[in-house]
């Protein structure tokens, strides 16, 4: 399978936020290493046999019954195929592609019998054509563009102000306004086809499109108005598509200044319907559909490429589709697309949450009240789906109708029986067939099944409680910490923040058609930080001063209103941007509240900053000594795509799940030291992994922090190696040189990635130290060996540091230490004490006798005979390392010099002419005879 197309699938198409849609992603994967390519399998029968073995019922489940399927379960067999089933689901209906498929044979769309828009903007262009481009203006562009923008958004008023504010002449002015007058009567009389459904509640309308803005005179300039409108008015008397795109492709590389692809083709369309494709959110929504299709379009929203997504429509319209018009396509995807609105696109702002938009999330019963018999629960969690009356007292009936939302969150208990799962709403309420009248069903994604299947509440009782009799309600925000406790992390082990902060992140508000503001605040750790603050807190920022005087650009305060977007920058520990903010509320005479939307994982260096072009005359550059400077829409842009450069996300956050089995399988330890190591780590935060060589102590590491993770996500993994030379200027901070001469103070790699973890911080990061005590850990530590400590973890116990002593660090709670020592290396002291009672140290055995390490063998096509041999020979050398005085237990040899085998006839004997027997040589350096004795017995 696709595994990025598919990924991109769950997260543009489906909605699902970046965690969900790894799951579903890994799951798959994890499928197709025991049963194949899945394109195969759906090729062969849709993946129906498949279907049918990962089948497991609540039956199966009571009677202890083996599931059908051959692939391992880490933890409940019912819940973990479950998980594997819902993500086949969602793979097949990825492979159906039904939106694309339908797309093909919707029927084609007469211009001027569906909606008056198109004769408008005909009429309107040649109107302008009786203009000099010199005459032209913002005016005239607002004017063409009002014509498409629909009545329930923008009324027939609005038209008729953008005709007597244009630059025609009173004729023109007239004509247009009798045209105009005309296509009112005939929508009122219902002449056109399309009724927007916005505007059904008028009982007519005009115009295909809503908007966010209501002026380009903010966006656009006047020689850009004056190149598109005579593009368009070029373009009026044009017949050839090719011609057309030629031209239009020639005029954005000229430059059109403040709109993008939303705006620019419903002008064009509606000008040139056969030729034009409309380019909104619904065709930016479904792009991993038409890339199922072998249609790529390459960022929808951007007028640079709209030519060229053109021309990637175009031929997929005339080979496949029965359609000419591309409103017909629009229809089609609109309904698949969130919104028909012009507004997401022309305001560049990704990070906005309107407060009606939030997510919520919601409790769902489906009780023990004699509603639901035990088969239909199974069905219904089968078909993943949940169904509440619509008569339910209290107004439940109608909160699940009319109140929840696609996106919202909930999860879902049997009364007090059992919390079952949490899931995503994907679908609006409908009516549930297989049940008597006034049943409604809505669809969900699985975002985790519980892990506690019988889980009894027993704290104090609320409506969104499972031991309170309710059946649909909201969990209150400011019960968010009491839902998080008792809920959240003993059943899903996840935080509220986890939960939405891909949602906050996302959602963009289109409520406002004021323009919004760009602003860049400083906060001095010294006294405040954006790390203390949580996603979704609001703290207050005061415009006086300790003094009692205003602070400098006094007027920027008294210009923020709420809604407007704040850089967060901090100059320690390091200048940079960490938080990505909004402001709540505005200035009161004395303060402005700001909310963090955004921590920053990593953070965009002032360095960075520096380097770009558009950044040069930012208002903080030039005047640096403040704290709330104006930043344009321009630089903002240009600070924000260096965000999402730099943020894990979309393709690149693709991540494989990695589990307790998956350690087990790849490392030869027994699944009891696993959990003890999993539980020292955990309490003591910094553990040494010590053995004789060759007993994977690095390979374990790394994957000992992937399976505490869950995934394999290397962003989240620091590794080092200590040396004699290594440092506390490489691992802490420390002076640098830099080119032309001088030093600057850099921070160390440590340093570094302390700083990632404290804005990440709840998800947990595992730095990892080889040859840890080849290091002078002292120096190299500093005042770090109190930090690290399990106890002595937070913002509470910073420290001044050796170079920076009016500046304060600490180690973050979620950074967890890995270090490996090689117990036979003799040049190497003891570890300091002061470092040894800090850390606990783990013994890795050789793994000859393990089970795991003889099947890794055999799976490796390896003879029994020569399996028998090494296993034997290497233990009995082991027995006679660790009964020799000189040596002992630390000088064993480890098993994974025999971990990548070959089939070949020499492997073995190479493997110990060239690897173990000059270890030998070396441990019996003093004793030439019985070296020799020993790397004989081997060959032997």
């Amino acid at each position: 399978m696709d595994k990025e197309l598919f990924y991109n699938w769950l997260k543009s198409f489906k909605k699902l936020d970046t965690t969900t849609s790894n799951a579903r992603t890994s799951n798959c994967l994890r499928i197709e290493k025991f049963y194949g390519d899945l394109d195969k399998l759906y090729t062969s029968d849709r993946c129906a046999r498949l279907i049918e073995q990962l089948t497991y019922t609540t039956t199966d489940k009571k009677l202890g019954a083996k599931p059908k399927h051959n692939i391992p379960i880490d933890g409940d067999i019912y819940n973990g195929t479950h998980t594997l089933k819902a993500a086949l689901k969602l793979y097949i209906e990825f492979k159906d592609n039904k939106m694309i498929e339908e797309l093909k044979t919707i029927p084609d769309v007469d211009p001027d019998m569906h909606d008056g828009s198109y004769e408008l903007v005909r009429e309107t262009v040649e109107s302008l054509s009786t203009i000099t481009r010199e005459q032209l203006d913002i005016n005239d562009l607002d004017l063409l563009y009002f014509m498409v923008v629909g009545t329930w958004r923008s009324g027939v008023d609005v038209k008729r102000q953008k005709i007597k504010d244009s630059h025609l002449d009173t004729v023109e002015k007239d004509r247009l306004s009798a045209i105009l007058e005309k296509v009112k009567e005939k929508a009122v009389q219902h002449s056109y086809e399309n009724i927007a459904e916005e505007g059904k509640n008028l009982g007519w309308s005009i115009g295909m499109f809503g908007t966010g803005f209501h002026t380009f005179a903010s966006k656009a300039d006047k020689e850009s108005a004056q190149r598109f409108i005579s593009l368009c008015v070029e373009l009026k008397d044009m017949a050839d598509d090719e011609a057309m795109f030629a031209k239009v492709e020639e005029a954005i590389k000229k430059g059109i200044k403040g709109m993008q692809s939303a705006a620019a083709s419903v002008m064009l369309h509606c000008l040139k319907p056969y030729t034009f494709p409309i380019m909104n959110s619904a065709v930016n929504d479904t792009v991993p559909l038409f890339q199922i299709e072998g249609v790529s379009l390459v960022k929808p929203r951007e007028l640079g490429y709209y030519i060229q997504n053109s021309r990637q429509l175009k031929k997929f319209r005339d080979e496949k589709c029965v359609f000419r018009n591309y409103r017909a396509m629009d229809l089609k995807l609109s309904v698949y697309g969130r919104s028909k609105d012009i507004a997401e696109d022309e305001l560049v702002n990704d990070m906005i949450v309107s407060q009606d938009d939030k997510i919520n999330i919601w409790k769902i019963s489906h009780g023990n009240d004699g509603s639901f018999t035990e088969e239909e629960r199974e069905k219904y969690l089968d078909q993943g789906i949940i169904t509440v009356h619509r008569d339910t007292g209290r107004g439940q009936g109608n909160e699940f109708e009319n109140g929840i939302r696609i996106g919202d969150y909930f999860y879902l208990c049997f009364g007090n029986s059992g919390i079952k799962l949490l899931g995503k709403i994907t679908s609006e309420a409908a009516q549930l067939e297989s049940k008597t009248q006034g049943w409604l069903y809505r669809s969900y994604e699985v975002v985790a099944y519980s892990k506690i299947s019988d889980y009894q509440y027993s704290a104090a009782q609320k409506g969104w409680t499972p031991n309170y009799n309710s059946t649909a309600w909201r969990v209150p925000r400011s019960d968010y910490a009491e839902f998080e406790k008792n809920i959240l992390l003993p059943c899903f082990d996840m935080r509220v923040q986890e939960l939405i902060s891909d949602e906050i992140a996302a959602q963009t508000s289109n409520d406002t058609n004021e323009d919004i503001n760009y602003w860049w605040l400083n906060a001095s750790p010294k006294i405040w930080s954006f790390s203390n603050i949580e996603v979704g807190q609001a703290v207050e920022y005061t415009s006086i001063n300790e003094n009692g005087h205003k602070r400098k650009i006094y007027k920027n305060f008294e210009n923020v209103k709420a809604g407007d977007i704040v850089i967060g920058y901090e100059s320690y520990p390091e200048k940079a941007i960490v938080a990505i903010c909004k402001i709540s509320q505005g200035h009161d005479g004395e303060r402005i509240w700001v909310e963090k939307v955004q921590n920053l994982i990593n953070p965009i260096k002032y360095s960075d900053l520096l380097e770009i072009d558009e950044l040069q005359n930012m208002e903080y550059f030039k005047t640096p000594r403040g704290s709330l400077f104006k930043l344009t829409q321009e630089e903002y842009e240009a600070i924000m795509d260096l965000v999402k450069e730099e943020e894990p996300a979309g393709p690149k956050g693709l991540l494989e799940l990695y589990s307790k089995e998956d350690f087990l399988n790849e490392v030869f330890i027994s699944e009891q030291q696993y959990g003890e190591i999993a539980i020292l780590l955990n309490r003591k935060k910094n553990i040494i992994l010590q053995g004789a060589p060759g007993v994977g102590k690095t390979f374990a590491a790394k994957r000992l922090a992937y399976s505490l993770m869950g995934s394999v996500d290397d962003s989240r993994i620091e590794m080092v190696q200590f040396h004699q030379n290594y440092s506390y200027e490489d691992f802490v901070m420390g002076f640098r040189p830099v080119e032309g001469g001088g030093f600057e103070l850099r921070n160390g790699i440590f340093h570094q990635f302390c700083i990632k973890a404290a804005n990440d911080p709840n998800r947990d990061y595992y730095f990892i130290i080889d040859e840890i005590n080849r290091g002078n850990l002292s120096k190299i530590f500093g005042e770090l060996l109190m930090l690290i400590e399990n106890d002595k973890r937070g913002s509470k116990f910073a420290v001044p540091l050796t170079y920076k002593p009016d500046s304060r660090f600490y180690v973050p709670q979620n950074i967890f230490i890995i270090g490996m020592m090689n117990t036979a290396d003799r040049s190497l002291a003891m570890i300091d004490y002061a470092l040894r009672r800090r850390f606990c140290f783990i013994e890795i055995e050789p793994a000859f006798n393990t089970q795991s390490f003889r099947k890794h063998l055999v799976d490796s096509g390896i003879h029994v005979d020569l399996i028998e041999k090494i296993i034997s020979r290497l233990n009995y050398l082991n027995s006679q390392i660790s009964s020799d005085s000189n040596l002992g237990r630390g000088f064993r040899i480890g098993h994974s010099y025999f971990c990548n085998p070959s089939t070949d006839e020499n492997w073995y004997q190479s493997v110990i002419e060239y690897e173990i027997n000059p270890l030998i040589a070396e441990y019996w350096f003093d004793n030439e005879e019985k070296a020799q004795e020993y790397m004989d017995y081997l060959l032997g």
